[in-house]
C-alpha cells in the first residue's frame, strides 16, 4: 500500500445514501400563486379602465368617479338622531329636495348640498329671484325663472351650462329616466315647451305661436308631457286648454278644452293618469283621457294647493273670515274625506306618505289627512320653507329659520 493509496482507492458513494431534494413549502407555493393571480388581476383592471375611459369616456369622468368614491366608505352609516339639524345661511325664497341621499338647498344665494351629518360638498354662489330645482337622474338641474341659463350639478361640481335664446319660466323632470322639460320660446311663437334626455340633447319640442303657456308637466316614465295654455275667445272670454303629448311624436297629443277656466298646475300620476288644476275646478282624467272626476269652486276661494298620487289637499279662504283657511283633503278619486281650519292664511302645504304639514302663521302642523287631526303642531318661525322626505333614513326634514331638522315620520 503507497503512501497515497488512500486517495487512489476511494470508494464511490452509494447512491441509495444521497439527501434527497427538499420539497417546496406549501405557504411558498401559494404565495407564489397569490402573486401571480395578483399580477393578472391588476392587469385585468387596467385594461378595463383604459377600455371604459376609451369607448364610454362620455360616462367615465372625473366627476363621476368622485361621486362613486362618496359611497365606498368602511366606515358605518351615520344614524340620523329625532333632532338633528343642519345649518346653512337663512334666504327668502329657499327651495329643498333630496337627490341620491344628500340634502339640497337651493334659494336667492344659490346652491349647497350637504350629506346628512351637515358636511357641505358643493357651494355656488348665484343671486336667482325665483329659483327653481328638480332631480334628473343623479344630477341637479337649477334655474332662475326668468333667466336664460340652465345649471346641471353633481354633488361636487357644475358639469353642464344650457343657454336658452329665450326666457326659461317653467322646470320640470322625470327624476327615474332623466328627462327634463323646460317652458320657453322661439323666433316666431309666444311659448313652447322643450323635453331633453339624460345627456342634455333635446328630443321634443312644441311650440305656440298665439297662447300663452302657464305650466308644463312630463310624466314619471318621460313618455308623456303636458302644457297648460290660456288664450282668449272673440268674446273676450278665457279659453284655457290641456295639451298632453307622447314624447315620441309631437303631433300625437290630447287636447282638453275649458272655457272661461284659467288652467295653473298638470300633475301626471304613476297610473298614467292625470290631474288639472284651473282657477275653477280640479279634475281628474285617467291614461286615455277621459275625466273621471270634477271638483268645481269660486276663483276667489282658492289659496294654496297640493297634488299627490294618493291625497290632494286645497286651501279654501274661510267664509266670514278675512284670513280664515279651509284646507279640505281628497283621496285618489277626488272624493273629499277630511278638512281643517285655521284662523290665519295658510301660505304653504306638503304631502308626505298621506300625512300633510300645514304652514300657517309660524307655525308648523302635522295632519292626519284621513281624519283632518293634528297628529303634532310646532312653532317654526316665519322662515319656513317646506317639509320633504327622506326614503333612506325614512324621516322628515323640516327646512325653516337656515337649517333642516330632522323628525321621525310617524306613521297617520
Amino acid at each position: 500500500m503507497g503512501a497515497f493509496s488512500i486517495f487512489s482507492n476511494k470508494k464511490k458513494r452509494d447512491p441509495s445514501y444521497e439527501l434527497p431534494e427538499p420539497e417546496l413549502n406549501y405557504y411558498e407555493v401559494l404565495g407564489r400563486r397569490m402573486s401571480k393571480l395578483k399580477y393578472i388581476m391588476l392587469l385585468g383592471l387596467i385594461l378595463f379602465v383604459i377600455g371604459g375611459f376609451t369607448f364610454y369616456s362620455d360616462q367615465l369622468n372625473v366627476e363621476n368617479f368622485r361621486y362613486m368614491l362618496k359611497f365606498m366608505s368602511i366606515d358605518m352609516d351615520t344614524e340620523i338622531a329625532d333632532g338633528a339639524q343642519i345649518e346653512f345661511d337663512a334666504s327668502p325664497g329657499t327651495r329643498a329636495m333630496m337627490i341620491s341621499g344628500d340634502l339640497v338647498i337651493c334659494d336667492r344665494n344659490g346652491v349647497q348640498i350637504f350629506d346628512k351629518s351637515g358636511e357641505r360638498f358643493l357651494r355656488e354662489r348665484d343671486f336667482m329671484n325665483d329659483p327653481m330645482c328638480v332631480a334628473s337622474n343623479h344630477n341637479l338641474l337649477v334655474c332662475d325663472r326668468g333667466s336664460y341659463e340652465l345649471n346641471a350639478y353633481t354633488v361636487y361640481a357644475r358639469i353642464y351650462t344650457h343657454k336658452a335664446k329665450y326666457p326659461i319660466n317653467d322646470l320640470c323632470s322625470s327624476a327615474a329616466t332623466g328627462r327634463y322639460a323646460i317652458l320657453t320660446a322661439a323666433d316666431g311663437y309666444r311659448a313652447g315647451i322643450e323635453i331633453y334626455d339624460p345627456e342634455f340633447r333635446k328630443i321634443f319640442d312644441y311650440y305656440f305661436a298665439d297662447k300663452y303657456v302657464s305650466g308644463i308637466a312630463i310624466s314619471p316614465d318621460g313618455k308623456s308631457a303636458a302644457a297648460c295654455t290660456v288664450n282668449s275667445t272673440q268674446s273676450g272670454d278665457y279659453l284655457g286648454e290641456l295639451y298632453v303629448f307622447d314624447v315620441n311624436d309631437a303631433q300625437n297629443y290630447r287636447l282638453h278644452k275649458f272655457p272661461g277656466e284659467i288652467p295653473w298646475k298638470a300633475y301626471f300620476r304613476e297610473d298614467g293618469g292625470y290631474l288639472l288644476l284651473t282657477d275653477r275646478a280640479l279634475r281628474l282624467f285617467d291614461a286615455n283621457g277621459e275625466e273621471q272626476s270634477c271638483v268645481k269652486f269660486k276663483t276667489e276661494d282658492i289659496k294654496r294647493f297640493c297634488l299627490n298620487d294618493d291625497v290632494c289637499a286645497l286651501a279654501f279662504q274661510t267664509a266670514g273670515l278675512s284670513n280664515g283657511t279651509t284646507v279640505v283633503f281628497y283621496d285618489s278619486d277626488l272624493n273629499a274625506i277630511s278638512e281643517t281650519s285655521y284662523n290665519s292664511d295658510v301660505s304653504r302645504i306638503d304631502m308626505i306618505n298621506g300625512r300633510a304639514y300645514v304652514f300657517a302663521a309660524g307655525e308648523l302642523h302635522a295632519v292626519d289627512a284621513a281624519t283632518g287631526k293634528d297628529a303634532s303642531a310646532e312653532q317654526v318661525g316665519n322662515l319656513y320653507a317646506c317639509s320633504i322626505y327622506d326614503p333612506d333614513s325614512g324621516m322628515i326634514i323640516m327646512i325653516y329659520q337656515g337649517k333642516a331638522v330632522f323628525r321621525s315620520a310617524l306613521a297617520p
